[in-house]
């Protein structure tokens, strides 16, 4: 139930937020392309904008940075490509770029994700993105049909050593994953 929560607040915060990816007229009008990215502490995103710079020093990697970084090795704005994100409670908004990961000193892969996107398309992209850090797919994502937690042996002692209820961890745990 939690996350249908996280994903109502999601939707509400976002469709009170207009983006325009230009003037319509009749003669020039675009779809807005939208994709979602959820995930964990990965989608998140921890890659710091300095390493951007290095990504430009390995002829392999540097038609990467050029689409990513500028020559000063700061991080380009995506033209076209806007991103809404909801990260660990924050919530984040504008034009493609840098900063919308873990902190605004960290980008995820919305960047590449982005850029790769407006290069194939050429069209007007939301990106809408959400994630949790530090969370578990076996038990903050588990699916209701999964049955209940079944926690290991070593869980179980620990819980036993430190003297805590078994049996209200387990409820917790069961209404925590529906």
């Amino acid at each position: 139930m939690r996350i249908q929560h996280w994903i109502l607040a999601l939707l509400l915060g976002f469709s009170s937020t207009p983006v325009h990816a230009q003037e319509p007229d009749e003669n020039n009008r675009q779809p807005l392309k939208v994709f979602l990215l959820v995930g964990q502490s990965n989608m998140q995103g921890h890659a710091r904008i300095h390493t951007l710079e290095h990504v430009g020093m390995d002829p392999k990697t540097k038609p990467i940075f050029e689409m990513l970084g500028e020559a000063d090795a700061s991080p380009k704005i995506i033209e076209n490509v806007w991103i809404n994100s909801l990260s660990s409670g924050t919530i984040k908004k504008g034009k493609l770029t840098a900063g919308f990961g873990a902190d605004d000193d960290k980008f995820g892969p919305e960047l590449a994700f982005g850029a790769y996107m407006q290069k194939k398309l050429d069209e007007p992209i939301l990106i809408i993105k959400t994630a949790w850090g530090g969370k578990s797919l076996n038990t903050d994502f588990r699916s209701p049909g999964s049955g209940d937690y079944e926690f290991s042996k070593s869980q179980l002692d620990r819980f036993a050593k430190q003297e805590k209820d078994i049996d209200e961890i387990r409820a917790a745990r069961k209404e925590a994953t529906g």
